[in-house]
């Protein structure tokens, strides 16, 4: 049976645009998230599923037919962003570059276009998949027409068949649309029978079968008063009905043979070349890549060699151990440094030339002998033909030598598994990753496969293509041997390229000082924080647990109180009926699936409504619980019986580091619960304290820095309170005559400047009018004048150039401080502001951290660096000289290169975190 897929677009769209970071832009500055997104859902279909057909639906501007039925349908839709809609018309020329059609026609919806091609399929004897971001073309699904649905993003998806539904709602697909002719629809507006939900409609149906016929057997409908709900309301029940109801006999001259799929491999490759979508283009086969106009996307080539005797691995080290640089790349069976074996591990050191010394494996389980078998040799991954003390000696020896350069692609992760070898690292690192980074800050992607498409038009090998995916994944240590080399080498080989040509871009861009100074010196520094990770005392967390465990419970008993029913609290449909329809709460927002009840609403509605208060509340701890504090027990390596996190380099387009796999600095302490999960940080030893050092007030020092402004600058060098000068400035009266609520003032805008924080943000946050928060603001400007003219002067630069730099040279793209689009325009002005302080930020906390771990390492007593979070940072110290080391970094940490600005630190310690804080 042939297939046809048809895809929603405008509602899969929507979906890649919520799931994919906002950061996604082309070098044009116009987002792609949403572009992206759609169209790697597409060519996984077509690659994947290889239809026979395919069309892609969306919806128009114009009213449809059901507006004309009820005017206050979709009445409630929120305004799409601007960021999303400029990128439909991308979307659809895209599909028109893949030679795919595409329907859109006035008055009808796309699910109406869509329930017309299916039901025409079927006709023709065609299996139809309908792929969609919503459940409304359930009604549609037959034994020969399927819904493929997103749940989470557009990776997540579920596939409905008639049992599929039955299992999900206990009803037929047919009666779907009666499910919400009942219970009606938020997200459209649908009205449905006030006082009925999900839970009643579905009880009536199973009885009753459909809402034609409840009707006729209303006086059979228990107990009276929902049989009164119904009658008082057949016309609405209808009306939602009919507006529910996916019209299949949409006007469509349509031949389904045009429908064929014959993708226009050569043009869509041009246009994604166009979007610099590289990962993309590594997913166009192959043979579509022979085109005559097109660039071709070459696969590296070179002389490639596996090494298997000790003379071939001494011969190599006497290469590598007199030469300037050489790249490499390990293999490995796990993307975690702290559990992966290694696999092997290659070298090059002239392009076109690498070596690949695979390491002796241990017993991966019952194999197949033929899975491990090669046509070109029959090597086996279980053997090597080298002993693994050998490769150790061979690592140590080249590792060892400090005047080589070492070239890898993100070689942090290397270095980590160096390291746990038992290999030191010495000599400069080039990392290509992070040369990338420091080139095109804001790019969402840096690896390999990226850089090697974007920069030479070669295609590598995906990974996948050597362990597979899913359920029958396999890791490397199960690939043959000649498969990998070629693998690994080629990355080697890719990454010499790139260094060669980054190298010269970041002297170029005046980058490569910055490299060295920052960035370098932080890879040795993070590894070494990585690798030893941070204690935690479980006993502690189980206590924990409990205790949240406990204020849970009494939290979700409130809610059901002041509900007047139980529910499912963490159903966001649910919820809105309690909230929106029983207890009559005034709707604050709306989103595509319905009213809102996010944190943002909850907190406005808060200020009246006892429920979205203990909501809140139960929020809160629900998240510090499966967050934090089930989660983090998971996380402990099973060998060091700590937890290891992964931090960051090239994310942030501020260069700020992050934190993963654990994010340790979204911990909450503003709250005492959240507080509470920091004292279950212990020291690895009894005998040692942690340590905090936190920065005060950084960004407002820098700001003070930067702007010369008189009056800042005064009250930071006069050591006062900052936020009590500034309301004793505002407000014009002495510093001791400031109220709390002065300073609370003065303290959101003080930190709103930074963030470019507009009228109604300031309004929102002080809980005034607009108005009054824009006379706030203009009162501020005419005070600290000298603010107000770094800020103009800024942005005016950043216009100029395009680009804005920290004060040590880290720079940041900002491509839509030229655009047309004002909201565009205002958002990146706010940007080149507040990425000249935080960026600044981050310059000086990764100096620091690499000049106080000179110190550590100079020292004679125990001390490890362990976190670094937000300003702050965490160390392990022998408690016998706790003040000695106090003292040195107290002076240390003050002292930043060209400020003369006071940079003060707060400096606790303690047997836990939170006693350190």
């Amino acid at each position: 049976m042939k297939k046809l897929f048809i895809i929603d677009g405008h509602s899969i769209a929507y979906r890649a645009y919520f799931a994919l970071p906002n950061t996604m832009k082309t070098q044009t500055g116009l987002s792609s998230n949403a572009i992206y997104g759609f169209t790697s859902m597409l060519l996984n279909i077509i690659l994947n599923e290889k239809p026979d057909y395919i069309a892609v639906t969306f919806d128009r501007k114009e009213p449809t037919f059901r507006h004309t039925m009820y005017t206050e349908y979709k009445a409630h839709r929120p305004i799409p962003d601007k960021e999303f809609i400029e990128q439909l018309p991308v979307i659809k020329k895209m599909v028109d570059t893949l030679a795919i059609k595409h329907f859109e026609i006035a008055g009808y919806e796309a699910d109406d276009i869509i329930g017309t091609i299916a039901l025409k399929a079927e006709k023709h004897g065609i299996a139809t998949v309908i792929v969609t971001g919503d459940l409304d073309a359930l009604q549609l699904v037959t034994d020969d027409i399927s819904v493929l649905t997103t749940k989470r993003g557009i990776s997540d998806t579920i596939l409905y068949n008639p049992e599929e539904v039955k299992n999900r709602f206990r009803l037929a697909p047919s009666q779907i649309v009666d499910l919400k002719g009942l219970k009606g629809d938020p997200s459209d507006n649908i009205p449905g029978v006030p006082g009925i939900g999900e839970k009643t409609a579905t009880k009536l149906l199973l009885e009753f079968g459909s809402i034609e016929n409840i009707i006729n057997h209303l006086n059979e409908v228990t107990p009276p008063t929902l049989q009164d709900k119904i009658k008082n309301n057949i016309d609405l029940a209808r009306l939602s009905y009919q507006l529910a109801k996916i019209n299949t006999e949409v006007p469509l001259d349509l031949d389904i043979n045009s429908l064929s799929t014959k993708i226009n491999w050569k043009e869509t490759k041009l246009f994604f070349q166009e979007l610099q979508f590289a990962t993309l283009i590594s997913k166009i086969p192959r043979e579509s890549h022979q085109t005559n106009s097109a660039p071709q996307s070459n696969h590296i080539k070179g002389n490639y060699r596996v090494l298997l005797l000790n003379e071939e691995l001494n011969e190599l080290r006497d290469t590598l151990v007199n030469i300037n640089e050489f790249s490499f790349d390990f293999e490995t069976t796990s993307t975690n440094t702290m559990e992966a074996d290694i696999v092997g591990v290659s070298f090059c050191w002239k392009e076109g030339e690498a070596s690949y010394i695979p390491f002796p494996q241990k017993h991966v389980g019952t194999i197949q002998q033929d899975l491990f078998s090669s046509p070109e040799k029959n090597y086996s991954p279980l053997s090597s033909g080298l002993e693994k003390t050998k490769i150790l000696e061979f690592l140590n020896a080249i590792f060892d030598n400090p005047n080589s350069i070492k070239i890898g692609q993100n070689i942090k992760f290397d270095i980590n598994i160096l390291k746990n070898a038992g290999v030191s690292v010495k000599g400069f690192l080039f990392d290509t990753m992070l040369a990338d980074y420091l080139l095109e800050p804001t790019r969402t992607f840096h690896n390999l496969k990226f850089l090697s498409q974007h920069y030479f038009n070669i295609t590598m090998t995906p990974i996948t293509e050597l362990i597979g995916t899913g359920k029958k994944q396999i890791t490397l240590a199960q690939v043959p041997i000649e498969k990998v080399a070629q693998y690994c080498c080629a990355d080697a080989d890719m990454t010499l390229r790139l260094k060669t040509l980054l190298a010269s871009k970041l002297q170029e861009s005046d980058l490569f000082s910055y490299y060295k100074d920052f960035e370098e010196p932080l890879i040795h520094i993070l590894s070494d924080m990585e690798v030893t990770g941070i204690k935690l005392n479980l006993d502690y967390l189980s206590t924990l647990a409990k205790e949240l465990s406990g204020k849970i419970k009494k939290e979700e008993e409130n809610i059901y109180i002041l509900a007047g029913e139980h529910f499912n609290i963490n159903s966001p449909q649910q919820l809105g009926d309690i909230l929106f329809r029983k207890l009559g709460l005034p709707p604050v927002k709306k989103t595509r699936t319905g009213i809102s009840t996010d944190i943002e609403v909850l907190e406005i509605l808060a200020q009246n409504y006892e429920i979205a208060q203990n909501l809140i509340v139960y929020r809160q701890l629900s998240k510090l619980k499966n967050t934090y504090v089930d989660t983090l027990p998971q996380l402990i390596n099973r060998k060091t019986k700590n937890i290891h996190t992964t931090f960051n380099q090239a994310i942030t387009a501020t260069g700020r580091l992050s934190s993963s796999n654990p994010n340790l600095q979204n911990i909450p302490i503003k709250t005492e619960i959240g507080s509470k999960i920091r004292t279950a940080f212990i020291p690895s030893n009894p005998n040692n304290y942690l340590v905090s050092v936190d920065y005060s007030q950084m960004e407002l020092r820098i700001l003070a820095e930067l702007s010369k402004d008189p009056l800042l600058t005064e009250s930071f060098m006069q050591g006062e309170d900052v936020h009590t000068a500034t309301a004793a400035i505002l407000n014009e009266i002495q510093a001791e005559l400031v109220t709390d609520e002065m300073r609370r003032k003065a303290k959101v805008i003080n930190f709103g400047i930074i963030y470019g924080m507009s009228s109604k943000g300031l309004a929102d946050s002080l809980h005034i009018s607009y108005s009054e928060a824009n006379q706030f603001i203009s009162h501020y400007f005419a005070k600290y004048i000298g603010i107000k003219n770094y800020i103009d002067r800024t942005i005016e630069e950043a216009t100029k150039s395009g680009v804005v730099k920290t004060y040590f040279g880290h720079i940041r793209h900002i491509p839509e401080l030229n655009l047309p689009n004002q909201q565009r325009k205002k958002a990146a002005n706010r940007i080149a502001v507040n990425t000249g302080i935080q960026g600044t930020a981050a310059d000086i906390m990764k100096l620091k951290m690499s000049s106080i771990s000179k110190i550590i390492n100079s020292l004679p007593f125990y001390a490890r660096m362990l976190l670094q979070v937000h300003d702050e940072l965490v160390f392990e110290v022998d408690k016998n000289h706790i003040n000695e080391f106090n003292e040195l970094i107290n002076k240390e940490m003050q002292v930043i290169p060209g400020f003369t600005i006071p940079f003060p630190v707060s400096i606790a310690y303690g047997t836990n975190w939170k006693e350190a804080k």
